[in-house]
């Protein structure tokens, strides 16, 4: 396409992080964004202005935006199965983000949320008081199974112990605990973002 094809729609001012998907629904283009009211930076307290899951639907024939607030608590670095980007997910995965007003503390947060995208129902998955944890990736534990069926992974930091360690939670029992836990031999600092590449994609 060329630059005259752009189209533009109008919301009210706002700043997205990080979306967690979007998805062509016939005439509409269906968005899940973690909004916030400004830009870090742009607020004498930047842990105010942390993100909640909103859903925006552009209808492109009407030239008009529709917006959905899904959830009032604070939440960003959002995912789905990556067997999904682009297309109509029905579960997202996000991490609680803490510190909303108080700037010493770190906007990561100590729960992983599952979202059902189609109704809004929530599931929380605790990661302990004293914890911080990172973006959720989520693996498959099998080619062609359903959408949630594998595995969510996140590193957390525990800042009591001054530990990391890695998180592994059943997708389909997102609540319980962990399916396994990984204790890492060195802190791993704070992160936004990671993937897992195959072994042979990054060799020498």
């Amino acid at each position: 396409g060329m630059g005259s094809d752009i189209r533009w729609f109008e919301i009210d001012p706002c700043y997205v992080f990080h979306p967690v998907n979007a998805h062509d629904d016939g005439d509409n283009v269906v968005l899940y964004v973690s909004r916030q009211p400004e830009a870090f930076g742009s607020s004498s307290d930047d842990y105010a202005q942390v993100g909640r899951l909103w859903k925006w639907t552009i209808d492109t024939k009407a030239g008009k935006v529709t917006d959905e607030q899904v959830d009032d608590r604070p939440g960003d670095f959002g995912r789905v199965n990556d067997a999904y980007v682009g297309l109509r997910a029905r579960y997202g995965y996000l991490m609680a983000l803490a510190g909303e007003g108080n700037s010493e503390e770190p906007v990561y947060g100590s729960s992983l949320w599952k979202y059902d995208l189609t109704n809004g129902q929530c599931w929380e998955h605790h990661l302990g008081a004293t914890t911080r944890g990172s973006e959720p990736v989520f693996a498959p534990s099998r080619v062609g199974g359903a959408e949630d069926e594998g595995y969510v992974m996140t590193i957390v930091h525990d800042t009591a112990s001054n530990q990391s360690r890695l998180v592994i939670i059943d997708a389909q029992n997102f609540s319980a605990p962990p399916v396994a836990t990984v204790y890492l031999p060195q802190r791993v600092p704070y992160g936004a973002h990671g993937s897992w590449v195959p072994a042979t994609s990054v060799a020498m």
